[in-house]
This record gives structure tokens, C-alpha cells and sequence, in this order.
């Protein structure tokens, strides 16, 4: 195929061949392929440009979604294939970014741990769970958890979570077995370990 028109601008790279049909790709991409008005593609460097453009495109996509918060590299994955990447071209673009240090699991692990700890809210096994279900390894949030050493401020959470819950049941639950039941159920689906949540319980029922 001869390129009869060549229109090169900013929002794009727009490519008018003989037969009068037309393709759209990026201005990078057209830049990288030097093309110009005259120019013969065959099969083969047609189907290059149009992978190169692809993988530049699942890029610009990656980019748009870490800059609004840090991801793993496993949910980036996902969200390129909802957006309708081929999988070669999304695993090629993760690891071009990975070896760049755009996308690293033990820093989003880190920050990750860190953001929920400060929350307050919940404990390790439920931090765990949900690390696991964004694709990060068991062996990266052993060495993350070992960096932090949170045992002490995870009890510190977990008894001023157990004070509050007791406050709301005491208001309606006079069953002293069921309170220790419901705050220990309470505790246990936050996260916490369930040697942390008996100490506690023990401390809070004297």
C-alpha cells in the first residue's frame, strides 16, 4: 500500500493511502517510522506499525491510570484487557514500565500498607487479603510486614476498635457471652489475628 496523504499534527498522525482509506495513528509513532507521502508498506511493516502503535497507545493508558493513584501490576493488567488490549502487547508495555521503575509491587506494597495501617481500621490478615486480590505476592508482603514491625499499634487498633464496638452493644446487649462473641466476629472480619483478638477480649472482660 502507497501513502498518497501524510498529515502529521499533534493529535495524531492521520494516513491516506491510494485505495482513499485512511488509519489514524500516533504522532510518535509516525515520527518513529519515518514515514512519508510516497512511501510503499507492506504487509509486514503495515502490521509493525500498527503493533507499535498499539503498544504506545496501552501506554498512554497505563500513564493516565497511575497518575491518579499508585497499582499493582496485576490490577493495570486487568483494566488493559477490560480496555481491549491484545495480551502480548499489555504484558510487553508492563514490563517496558516495571524495567523503567514506573511500576514497582514492592513500593505500591509498601504505600498500600502504610495507607490502612494509618487508617486505623484494620488488621494484617485483612491488609493481606486485600493485597492478594491486587496480585502481589506472598513473599513481597512478608518483606513489607517485616520492614514495619506493626504488632504493638496493631493492638493499640484493635483494642480502641473493641472499645467502641463494646460501647454500641452495652447500649442494646445485656448478654455478656454474646458481646464477646459479636466484638470478637467484629475483630476477626477487620483483620485481626485471632491469638490479638482472645488477648483482648480477655483484657476488655475482666
Amino acid at each position: 500500500m502507497t501513502i498518497k496523504k501524510l498529515v502529521l499534527g499533534k493529535r495524531g498522525c492521520y494516513i491516506t493511502f491510494e485505495d482513499n482509506s485512511v488509519i489514524k495513528i500516533n504522532y510518535e509513532t509516525g515520527v518513529k517510522f519515518g514515514l512519508r507521502k510516497g512511501d510503499s508498506l507492506d504487509e509486514k511493516r503495515l502490521l509493525s506499525l500498527k503493533k507499535e502503535d498499539e503498544a504506545l497507545n496501552c501506554k498512554h493508558s497505563v500513564f493516565r491510570v497511575l497518575s491518579r493513584r499508585k497499582h499493582s501490576r496485576y490490577e493495570l493488567f486487568q483494566k488493559m484487557l477490560v480496555k481491549g488490549y491484545e495480551k502480548y502487547i499489555i504484558i510487553e508495555v508492563l514490563n517496558s514500565l516495571e524495567n523503567s521503575g514506573f511500576i514497582d509491587d514492592l513500593d505500591f506494597t509498601r504505600s498500600f500498607v502504610d495507607s490502612k495501617l494509618s487508617l486505623g481500621k484494620y488488621g494484617l490478615n485483612r491488609i493481606k487479603a486485600d493485597l492478594k486480590k491486587k496480585g502481589i505476592s506472598a513473599e513481597i508482603v512478608e518483606v513489607v510486614l517485616t520492614e514495619i514491625s506493626p504488632d504493638e499499634s496493631q493492638y493499640r487498633t484493635a483494642l480502641k476498635l473493641a472499645n467502641k464496638k463494646k460501647i454500641q452493644l452495652e447500649k442494646r446487649v445485656t448478654d455478656k457471652y454474646k458481646m464477646k462473641k459479636n466484638i470478637y466476629s467484629f475483630l476477626v472480619n477487620r483483620g485481626f489475628s485471632y491469638e490479638m483478638v482472645s488477648r483482648i477480649i480477655d483484657s476488655l472482660f475482666i
